[in-house]
């Protein structure tokens, strides 16, 4: 089967014995597979080094870029197109964003994405939070404004923005040297910008007509979601012809036994045409045009209706209603820039381009001034334009940007974020029944006994409901003196205990005389609602009261 030969090598004096199997295989040729072999594994070697540094370098850029999404940039100072890093002190935001609405809360989001330090200060109180539902917001569905106002805030602190302390307001804004002094209203204080966007929306407009003040929050209400469930089986009156009264008096139709709409033009301005022919087909629901609110009726200070006139023929009559509502409309909130900025005749901010204004380094969104759309997403559309603006603004103007990773210190209360914790799910009827006496402290909320007994047992309480933005502006005022939680701050949102609500707020009435909610005590007397919550904090005399009754943390026994 084997066998060898000798074979003489060229230059080798001794013959080399060379074994063949099956037929001629030598030892040079296994040399020569071996080298082929050798060769092909190098290669496969060689390409799997490259795919490993090529893997290794990727993830090396996915981790810098991550790095650098939650540590962004040093300070950096625009010098003649190069950036170089600078420590200076952060004295500033770059950008302070006043009004925390569609187009405020858009603007911060855009403003941190950027790489900015952004401050927003406002409120979550304005018009947006006012709607039950949000349906033309592409991919918003189902939920109402204040849904979206907080799902963006949340999103927007995710992105490194800072809030104030909700309620603090911009009272007036002044240039000083490179910076913006923006001055707040409820705390005394001010905080430094290197721009501004001004993003504070709109205030529902009233009537201003006589009694207006006197039954406003009691029988006069600019908010149909909030205190529409007051009025069941009784006759209202919604005045206005756009879509927030259109949509106030289909709300309405399902508390009320008549709903009158008083309109001073012949035709209505609501977009929605289709809600105007639901009014039309609804029996209980009567148009009245062009018809205008002369005056307020009472008897013996007891709200008891309205006095129209017919703008047609001038013929006036009187309407019996338990309550009006008032939707005519908005007027801009630029009393904070009237000193500063450019304003048209109808108290809009004059704008340069798309969200520029005749200072530079201050930037408008949203309705303060647009005159023309006055929509949700067109003011979330404008503030991502300020934002952009903002930035391409401070860039070219070679001024340093902050970093990120150093927190500032300017003196101004933040909000506290804390994230969310899941909430183990109980069967329904224990859920409900705790949540019951967890809001009623046990005892039967529709009796004047248990009311009273909950308001002498916390210094201050408010009767709430969970969508009412008049209740969360007495809230945010409560906030701005440091009384947030329990056992000082006790808040009953009332409309998660079902029907009882209406009984509730009965028994409210009768103790207040307000039809409406918020129903605010501190130290066991009413003191009102929201706007007069505010009016107190803001005038100095809220504090002087929960300091009597004892419901300012640490404050609690210090000389009153």
């Amino acid at each position: 089967m084997f066998r060898s030969s000798k074979k003489k090598i060229p230059g080798d004096s001794q013959p080399q014995a060379s074994t063949t199997c099956n037929g001629n295989t030598n030892n040079r040729g296994m040399l020569r597979f071996l080298e082929t072999n050798f060769h092909g594994k190098l290669w496969l070697i060689i390409i799997i080094f490259i795919v490993i540094t090529m893997l290794n370098s990727v993830f090396s850029t996915k981790t810098y870029l991550g790095h650098q999404r939650r540590n962004p940039l040093k300070t950096a100072t625009f010098s003649n197109g190069n950036i170089r890093n600078s420590r200076r002190t952060q004295d500033s935001y770059d950008v302070v964003v006043a009004g925390a609405g569609p187009a405020g809360l858009t603007a911060s989001l855009f403003a941190a994405r950027a790489g900015l330090t952004v401050l927003v200060i406002g409120s979550s109180t304005g018009q947006l939070s006012e709607a039950g539902t949000l349906d033309n917001f592409p991919s918003w569905r189902g939920t109402g404004g204040i849904d979206w106002l907080v799902t963006t805030k949340e999103q927007a602190v995710e992105a490194g923005v800072d809030f104030a302390l909700p309620g603090l307001m911009v009272e007036s804004i002044q240039r000083s040297s490179a910076l913006f002094s923006l001055n707040i209203l409820n705390d005394k204080s001010s905080v430094n910008a290197k721009s501004v966007i001004v993003a504070t929306g709109a205030t529902g407009k009233r009537l201003n007509i006589p009694k207006e003040d006197l039954f406003w929050g009691k029988s006069i209400h600019s908010c149909a979601i909030c205190d529409g469930s007051s009025y069941v089986r009784k006759n209202v009156v919604v005045v206005g012809g756009g879509d927030a009264a259109v949509d106030a008096a289909i709300l309405l139709s399902r508390y009320a036994d008549n709903i009158t709409l008083i309109h001073r033009r012949n035709e209505f301005r609501a977009s929605n045409k289709n809600n105007i022919r639901i009014l039309r087909e609804l029996s209980h629901v009567h148009l009245r045009t062009p018809y205008a609110v002369t005056s307020y009726e009472d008897k013996n200070q007891n709200f008891s209706g309205v006095s129209v006139k017919n703008l047609a023929n001038g013929l006036t009559e009187t309407i019996s209603c338990a309550g009006v509502f008032i939707m005519i409309g908005s007027s801009p909130n630029t009393k904070l820039v009237e000193n500063i900025l450019q304003l048209d005749k109808n108290g809009l901010i004059k704008l340069k381009g798309a969200t520029g204004t005749s200072v530079d380094g201050v930037f408008a969104a949203g309705e303060v001034s647009d005159n023309t759309y006055k929509q949700a997403i067109t003011a979330a559309a404008s503030g991502a334009a300020a934002a952009i603006d903002a930035e391409r603004w401070l860039r070219q103007k070679q001024t340093s940007i902050n970093d990120r990773r150093n927190p500032l210190s300017l003196g101004i209360p933040l909000e506290k974020t804390v994230a969310k914790q899941a909430k183990k799910l109980e069967p329904w009827e224990e859920a409900r029944k705790a949540r019951t006496e967890a809001l009623t402290d046990g005892c039967l909320l529709k009796k004047q006994e248990c009311i009273m007994e909950i308001v002498h047992k916390y210094p201050v309480v408010v009767f709430s409901k969970s969508f009412c933005k008049f209740c969360r502006k007495a809230t945010e005022a409560f906030a701005i003196e440091g009384v947030v939680k329990e056992p000082y701050l006790r808040v009953i949102n009332i409309n998660m205990l079902g029907h009882q609500q209406f009984m509730i707020q009965d028994t409210l009435r009768k103790l207040t005389g307000r039809y409406s909610v918020p129903n605010v005590y501190v130290g066991g007397e009413s003191i009102g609602g929201g706007d007069e919550t505010v009016a107190l904090q803001r005038s100095g005399k809220l504090r002087s009261l929960l300091l009597k009754a004892k419901a300012i943390p640490g404050l609690s026994h210090s000389n009153e």
